[in-house]
C-alpha cells in the first residue's frame, strides 16, 4: 500500500467520524427545538423537571450529580424553572444551606403531559448501552479530548 492511498483512507475514516458527530449534535439540536416548541423549556430544564419529579425534595447538590452538571450550572437551571413557576426551593430547616426542590403544580403538569424524552436523546441512548460498549466509547472519548488538549478544569 502506497502512502497516498494510506493517507486518503485515514483520511474517509475521519470524515465519516465528523460526520457522525455532526449527526449527533444535529439531533441533539432538533430534540432541543422540539422541547422549546412542546413544552416551552429546553432539554436541560426538561430533564432537571424529570430528575425533581422522580425525587421529590432533590437536593440541588443530588441534582447536580443526576445531571452530571457543575453545581452552578444547577443553580442557574433551577432560577430559570422557578421564574418560570415550573419549580419551587425550600430551605431546610435543620440546615439553612441546604436547599430541597420540588415541583410546582404546573410542573407536574408540564411532566405529565409531556410525550417527548425527559432526559434527552444523547442521554437515553448512552443509558440505552451496554456496560462494555460504554466503556469502549469512555475511552475513545477520553482519547479524543487529549488530542484535543482540552482542560476539563477550563470547561467544566
Amino acid at each position: 500500500m502506497n502512502h497516498d492511498h494510506f493517507l486518503e483512507i485515514e483520511s474517509q475514516i475521519s470524515y465519516i467520524a465528523l460526520k457522525q458527530f455532526r449527526l449527533i449534535f444535529k439531533a441533539i439540536q432538533q430534540h432541543s427545538k422540539l422541547a422549546e416548541i412542546e413544552c416551552g423549556v429546553t432539554c436541560a430544564q426538561l430533564w432537571a423537571i424529570w430528575e425533581i419529579f422522580k425525587k421529590p425534595g432533590i437536593k440541588v447538590t443530588d441534582l447536580a450529580k443526576a445531571m452530571s452538571i457543575h453545581h452552578s450550572t444547577t443553580n442557574t437551571l433551577v432560577n430559570k424553572l422557578a421564574k418560570k413557576g415550573l419549580v419551587a426551593r425550600e430551605k431546610c430547616l435543620k440546615d439553612n444551606r441546604v436547599v430541597t426542590l420540588s415541583l410546582t403544580e404546573n410542573g407536574r403538569t408540564l411532566i405529565i403531559n409531556n410525550t417527548l424524552e425527559p432526559r434527552g436523546i444523547l442521554q437515553q441512548a448512552l443509558f440505552k448501552m451496554q456496560d462494555g460498549e460504554l466503556e469502549q466509547l469512555s475511552e475513545k472519548l477520553d482519547t479524543l479530548i487529549d488530542l484535543m488538549r482540552v482542560n476539563y478544569d477550563e470547561i467544566s
